[in-house]
Parts: C-alpha cells; structure tokens; sequence
C-alpha cells in the first residue's frame, strides 16, 4: 500500500482503437509524478487494455487539474484506491474486489476505481456487483467509478493489486473471496454435483454448438449433476450454492470463475469450447492451484465439432 496525503486522479473514458481498449486514467502526486501502483498490470502480449498514460505531468497540466477538481468541487476526502473496474463478472471477481481486505470492508472511506470499459452502457455499477459488496457491509454509495472527471484526493491510500489477469492470483486475494464466502449462506442448495450451463446465453457467447452443448447437459445430468443457469440466480445464491459443491463443470469462461468460492479438493472440470479449443483456461488453472483443487480439462475437436463423450462419461463416473 502507498500513501498519499494529497493527489489527484486523471480520468477519461476508455476508448476502443484496433480492437483495443486505451486506458487514460491514473493516480498522481501532487506534483505530477504517476503512482505506479495505480496502473493495471494485467494482461499477456499486450492484453486488449493499452496504458496512455504520462509518466509525469508538467507543472501547468497539473495546476489546470487541480483548478478543474475546485471548480467542479470534485474532491474526495479519506478513500482508498483499489484499482481497476470491470462489468465483466470474471474480471471484476478476480482484479476488482481482489484488493480489499477486512479492514477496508469494515471502513467508511470511499473506495476509488477506474473503469476499463469503453461504453457507456458498462461504466456503471451493475446489481450483481452491489449485491456481491453488499454482503460484506459496502454499500453502493462508498464506490466511485472514476470515468471521465479528474479528481482531486485527500488523505488515500492507493492498494497494490492482489491480480494479475491472467498471469498471477496472490495468496493475499483470497481474504476477501474467504470473507465473501463466509458471508453469503443462502438456503439454495443443488447438492453436490453442479455442471454451469452457458445454453441460455446470446448466440455469440455460448461458444458450443446448440446440439453439443445439450448432448453435454445430458451425459452429466445422467451421472448426477444438476444444471443451472448462473444468471438467472442472484449472485448470492451463486456464491452459496456452488461454495458447497464437490465437483464443478462447465464450458471455460467467467461463470466458472466461481470455482473460487469452492473448498480445497474440489473437482473442477473445465470444457474447450470454440474460443479454447485444445488448451485449458489459464486463469482457472491458476485458481485451482492456488486452492489446491483437482482441476480437469476436457478439449473440443473444432474440426469435427465432437467431444469425447467416453472420455467424459469415465471421468464423471463419480
């Protein structure tokens, strides 16, 4: 963590240039150095987030900022600066609330993001998110989505991140997932066997051909799993449910992210889909080591567009 007495935060907008989001946003010191803390780090050969950030402002860019944040009376008194801020479920669980800690759950500062989406539409606090901070006592109005003012800062304390997508998930990340986790009990309940189902989502987002996917919900239905639709529950009864289940599977992506929420020797089973076809998901490789649960992979053979139904029926003969 890195202290700051008084500062300023740049924001503006992402924009989307060559299928790549450019990030304009960062902390500063008062006399315009860059707090290095502040930038994302995530990312492999170059990710879709490109930092455009100056190193060091001249003094003129900083004194009109600082002119700016009093004309606006755009300051923020006592917060701390947690980083980047996703409406996509599996970043904003693994690099958006990775950074807070007990401490910062249980404190009344204003808790400080950029945003690292380019429409507007997704520069929001969505109700899954406030309902996932809500159980553990923050309530919506602590968070500000820095978007497109600067602000000016007082007494922050900007928060190393605990993530780096989808390179490294430190130890330090679970507090909250754990604080989460003990958090949210719900009655819902699907036993022990859970498969996540992408069938329900937008043609584009599936990633498994219609017939495919069903062949896939019925092998496992037959060996005990119960499907379910994750965004048709409330994130709560998402958490709850699958932090009881002792095997997990489903099609890579976000919804299988919640394998973080799940005990040590839990198995998870992960399918390639049209995006990964061959190689598993890295991030979930990295989650499940971290916690110590068995992870499988189940390829896809895109030029035949088939599973390996036998394969498949062996290892959930559980």
């Amino acid at each position: 963590m890195k202290r700051l007495i008084i500062g300023f935060a740049t924001a503006s907008s992402p924009q989307l240039e060559r299928d790549k989001i450019v990030q304009v946003g960062a902390i500063y010191s008062l006399f315009g150095n860059i707090v290095p803390e502040s930038l994302r780090a995530s990312g492999l050969d170059g990710d879709s987030i490109t930092n455009a950030n100056p190193v060091r402002l001249n003094a003129r860019t900083v004194l009109k900022i600082l002119i700016r944040c009093i004309f606006t009376r755009n300051i923020v008194f006592n917060s701390y600066y947690l980083g980047p801020w996703f409406s996509n479920f599996g970043h904003f669980l693994l690099e958006s609330i990775t950074r807070i800690n007990t401490n910062i759950a249980v404190s009344r500062y204003k808790l400080l993001f950029h945003t690292m989406d380019s429409s507007i539409f997704h520069q929001k606090i969505f109700q899954y998110q406030e309902n996932l901070l809500s159980t553990i006592g923050i309530s919506r109005n602590r968070v500000k989505i820095l978007i497109n003012n600067p602000v000016l800062i007082f007494n922050s304390t900007i928060v190393s991140g605990n993530a780096i997508f989808p390179r490294e998930l430190k130890p330090a990340a679970l507090e909250v997932i754990n604080l989460i986790k003990r958090s949210t009990k719900t009655n819902l309940d699907f036993g022990e066997k859970i498969y996540i189902s992408r069938q329900k989502l937008s043609l584009e987002r599936q990633r498994i051909p219609e017939n495919l996917s069903l062949d896939l919900e019925k092998i496992f239905q037959e060996h005990g799993f119960k499907v379910i639709h994750p965004q048709e529950l409330d994130i709560r009864d998402q958490i709850s449910a699958i932090s009881k289940s002792k095997y997990l599977a489903g099609p890579q992506g976000s919804a299988l992210h919640l394998s973080i929420f799940c005990d040590p020797g839990t198995t998870i089973i992960e399918i390639g889909d049209e995006v990964q076809e061959i190689f598993p998901n890295t991030q979930q490789k990295i989650i499940c080591n971290l916690l110590n649960q068995n992870f499988c992979f189940i390829p896809y053979n895109a030029v035949d567009k088939k599973y390996d139904f036998k394969k498949i029926e062996d290892l959930i003969k559980i």
